[in-house]
């Protein structure tokens, strides 16, 4: 949502944000970081699980703990929007509350990923006592999605033509990629830099689907790469790993596992081939914007890579542990195709960059915006 709101703001357009919190995220920096970064900004925490579960049982967690209160809506009053941005779902009984307080505008839903799928997803990888909350979830989810369709919303912006769900035929909606990266770093750093045989996972370490890819990875998948290049090293580097994942890491030779690093450039800065080994999940896979913003050849499931079809010949898909194992190989040590793979992405990935995405953005809005004013949610 950030690097959206600033491409907002380059394009001139007024930005005002009501914004959902975990208590602990709104640090004073924070929170001071926010109120500078758009014309107007109020900070809304969300509920804990229980008082969201007790106020509203019916209606999803991520519904549920994203009301706003009046306190909040009082702080609204005096912003004058020409348009209102609705980011997910999540957020759309607040946007059209904001909507009762401002005035009839043209409410926008900015969907991020097919939630109903993501969640049946989650479903079935969980284990313990994560798999009866899930459950429930999901079973609320779909019900509230049944009911998404009685909002009136004026249009909606898919982030690939992947995502585009049959619920929600009827409106008008058009496709609006996701801003992958700012500024490239790079068109791929020299080869030199990339001589190491170093292979690099970054992303959450603790949702089921990247878990389970991982362990595929570990298990099936890199040994095979080892056999062809004994010298190889992987770095898995994330936030909140599993016990389990840290425990197979140690235990698969020249393996690497970084939690929660404060700066994920190191790894990037000298990583040759990053790899995506997901077989579940929903919407564009934003983890890839970091390879691309680097020129980083990337391997990935076809699912890893869904949703991004401007890439279409830039990213290397492998779905069996053979082929994802031979085409890393392949980049680790022959630097044509390592080259070749690099190029490929290069040239590919500025539709994926603020710039671009930014303007497609910028006449979005102007359809709505007699003024160049957002309010988002």
């Amino acid at each position: 949502m950030r690097n959206e709101v600033a491409a907002m703001r380059a394009a001139g357009h007024e930005v005002f944000v009501l914004g959902f919190h975990h208590e602990e995220d709104l640090t004073p920096d924070t929170r001071s970081a926010n109120e500078d970064f758009v014309s107007a900004f109020v900070p809304v925490p969300r509920r804990t699980l229980v008082r969201a579960t007790l106020s509203n049982p019916l209606l999803p967690y991520q519904v549920s703990s994203r009301l706003e209160d009046d306190s909040s809506l009082a702080e609204v009053r005096d912003w004058k929007p020409d348009l209102i941005v609705s980011h997910h779902e999540w957020t759309l009984p607040a946007a059209f509350r904001l909507r009762e307080e401002l005035g009839p505008l043209p409410v926008v839903l900015r969907a991020h990923n097919d939630e109903v799928r993501y969640f049946r997803d989650l479903l079935r990888a969980a284990k313990g006592v994560r798999a009866p909350y899930l459950l429930a979830e999901y079973v609320r989810i779909r019900k509230f999605f049944r009911a998404v369709r009685d909002f009136p919303i004026t249009k909606i912006w898919f982030m690939s033509a992947d995502d585009v769900a049959p619920r929600f035929s009827g409106i008008p909606h058009t496709i609006i990629p996701p801003i992958m990266f700012d500024v490239p770093l790079s068109d791929g750093l020299d080869l030199n830099v990339h001589r190491a045989r170093t292979v690099t996972f970054i992303g959450s370490l603790d949702i089921p689907h990247a878990i389970e890819g991982l362990q595929w990875f570990l298990a099936e998948t890199w040994p095979k790469v080892l056999a062809r290049v004994p010298d190889a090293t992987l770095t898995i580097a994330g936030r909140r790993p599993v016990a389990e994942l840290v425990r197979s890491a140690a235990a698969t030779p020249n393996v690497t596992l970084v939690a929660s690093p404060e700066d994920i450039n190191q790894f990037l800065a000298v990583s040759r081939v990053f790899v995506n080994p997901v077989f579940a999940g929903s919407g564009v896979n934003l983890k890839l914007g970091d390879p691309m913003r680097w020129a980083i050849p990337v391997v990935t499931t076809t699912v890893g890579g869904r949703g991004l079809s401007a890439l279409s010949g830039a990213l290397s898909h492998a779905d069996t542990p053979e082929a994802f194992a031979e085409r890393t190989a392949t980049l680790l040590s022959d630097d044509r195709a390592w080259r070749e793979a690099k190029d490929s992405l290069v040239a590919r990935r500025d539709a994926y960059s603020a710039a671009s995405v930014g303007a497609l953005l910028d006449a979005a809005v102007a359809e709505h915006a007699v003024r160049p004013s957002v309010a988002g949610a």
